[in-house]
């Protein structure tokens, strides 16, 4: 009998008869969140962080031109307390879905309202409930990156969202508006004084 099936079998016995079904494992994609402050507005993401485990990622586990959930389990979110605007694109204060369609030279990124599905099936996008579409010049990172990596960087009150997986990077900015406000506000002050 071949050494793989016999194990398999043996395993699912094990499973079936004793305390093994109750086994506490480590998630094979542990969900990651980002809490960040920029200027005055609150951003939170929220994903599955996949891991490349030797298998070779873009255009392969994860297909070129094909909608990804961009990350692993039920969808990727990201919300803003306040209106934010990416891309030259007003986006109202919510949380969104947020999606890619991978390129080898080009991602299209998408922010969708609908957060009930998982993505998994690109049958279940629906263009309806789409709030943004854009799209950015991927890079090779400057590392590997074993998970999925979904990060922020603040500069001058506003985002710059980088996401990363095995070799490929993008990155698009999230304008709050906030050092526009805080100048505001500073002139308002000496205006005052």
């Amino acid at each position: 009998m071949n050494m793989k099936i016999f194990l398999l079998t043996l395993l699912l016995i094990l499973c079936k008869t004793s305390s093994y079904a109750q086994l506490d494992l480590p998630e094979l994609s542990p969900e990651g969140k980002i809490i960040q402050k920029a200027g005055f507005t609150a951003i939170n993401i929220r994903y599955g962080r996949p891991a490349a485990r030797g298998r070779k990622i873009m255009g392969d586990v994860v297909p070129y031109n094909s909608l990804w959930r961009t990350g692993a389990g039920k969808c990727s979110t990201i919300s803003f307390d306040n209106d934010v605007q990416i891309n030259n694109a007003k986006i109202s204060a919510g949380v969104y879905a947020i999606l890619t369609i991978p390129g080898e030279k080009n991602w299209t990124v998408l922010l969708n309202s609908d957060t009930s599905k998982a993505y998994g099936d690109p049958l279940e996008y629906d263009v309806k409930t789409e709030a943004l579409r854009f799209n950015v010049i991927p890079k090779k990172s400057g590392r590997f990156y074993e998970s999925l990596t979904i990060d922020l960087d603040i500069v001058l009150y506003d985002a710059v969202l980088y996401l990363a997986w095995e070799n490929t990077e993008i990155n698009f900015r999230i304008l709050t508006g906030s050092h526009q406000k805080a100048m505001a506000e500073i002139e308002k002050a000496i205006e005052t004084n």
